[in-house]
């Protein structure tokens, strides 16, 4: 990619964080729980991931580095060449937000 164009996406992300900043409003990409594997019961509201890997997005976790390697890449995935020999599997993402009254929709 050309380097003006990283240039531009990083000011103007630059400028979308600032926006978001001095408008009160929260990004929705900060201050995620990511756990990778199954995790019985994470649907719950009460669920505790306190413990989960707090990340921020965009974020992918199957091209994430094997554990033991420094590629995220396996010839034995299952999928072979149709799943970019990524290993595949489950993994899950939460966020915790609270929305102020005042930008609750009435019902």
């Amino acid at each position: 990619m050309p380097k003006k164009i990283i240039l531009i996406c990083w000011l103007l992300s630059g400028c979308a964080r600032l926006f978001a900043q001095n408008s009160g409003t929260e990004l929705y990409d900060n201050d995620w729980r990511f756990f990778r594997g199954g995790a019985q019961g994470a649907e719950n509201n009460r669920f505790d991931d306190s413990k989960w890997r707090k990340i921020d997005l965009p974020h992918d976790w199957s091209i994430e580095d094997l554990p033991g390697t420094t590629s995220p890449f396996s010839k034995a995935a299952i999928s072979q060449v149709g799943g970019g020999f990524t290993t595949g599997g489950t993994g899950w993402y939460r966020k915790t937000f609270t929305i102020p009254v005042a930008q609750k929709a009435s019902g």
